[in-house]
């Protein structure tokens, strides 16, 4: 049975991409959580500005709804192409602006990859990019107990920053 939504703070987690992106809320009870929402979605536009609006109303409907005591945005990706380095940077910037400005009361973090996974119980050293994210399926299915079906790999990143986030704000 849930808790009544008055009475449980969220965390929340953000994975940021401009063609992709995902969120996760949570409340811990104890060392368990109740998920609130995992879903991934499509963001749509004809160019950047166009997908980071797309982005933006998207979380806005998601934060307005759960109002998080704390989101976590992951932060760190820096790929070989430069354009797609400040890309995913002017994204990762709309949604932090977006999750401080929807909730003002809620803490706003930008969460390294690395510290999300640490906080699952993941190390990625010594394994291939797809392995990582295998892993991070695994644990973050184990921890938030889905039986029914594993997330995808970009729901996983968002449900391993939002125990991060709740981790940081409950000290679980």
């Amino acid at each position: 049975m849930r808790p009544s939504r008055a009475d449980s703070p969220r965390a929340a987690g953000i994975d940021v991409g401009t063609r992709r992106a995902a969120y996760c809320s949570l409340s811990a009870r104890g060392q368990n959580f109740d998920l609130w929402h995992m879903k991934s979605f499509a963001v749509k536009g004809d160019d950047i500005l166009d997908r980071i609006e797309n982005l933006a109303v998207q979380l806005i409907e998601l934060l307005e709804e759960d109002r998080p005591a704390i989101v976590a945005v992951e932060d760190g990706y820096v790929g070989r192409n430069p354009r797609t380095s400040l890309t995913i940077g002017m994204a990762r910037g709309v949604a932090a602006f977006v999750a401080k400005s929807t909730t003002p009361s809620a803490e706003v973090h930008l969460v390294d990859p690395s510290a999300a996974r640490k906080a699952i119980g993941v190390a990625r050293f010594g394994q291939s990019r797809g392995s990582a994210k295998a892993a991070v399926i695994v644990a973050v299915s184990r921890i938030l107990c889905l039986t029914e079906s594993a997330p995808d790999e970009d729901e996983a990143d968002a449900a391993a920053c939002a125990i991060f986030a709740a981790g940081r704000a409950w000290n679980l």
